[in-house]
């Protein structure tokens, strides 16, 4: 990110700039808590142990 003194004097702009930073960051911070989420999803799936004769559920 780069500041530019030129904008200093406009504190709309400089707080929209934030917020959208702010909702960037979240945003990846969010994604990746999901994709960490999915992997252990799937780890647990894949741990899962089916016995014979019980049933399968397919989603």
């Amino acid at each position: 990110m780069v500041y530019d003194r030129a904008v200093a004097d406009q504190p709309r702009l400089l707080a929209a700039v934030r917020a959208a930073t702010t909702l960037a960051l979240d945003n990846q911070r969010l994604q990746g808590e999901l994709e960490a989420q999915f992997a252990e999803v799937r780890r647990a799936r894949a741990q899962t142990v089916e016995y014979p004769g019980s049933p399968t559920r397919r989603c």
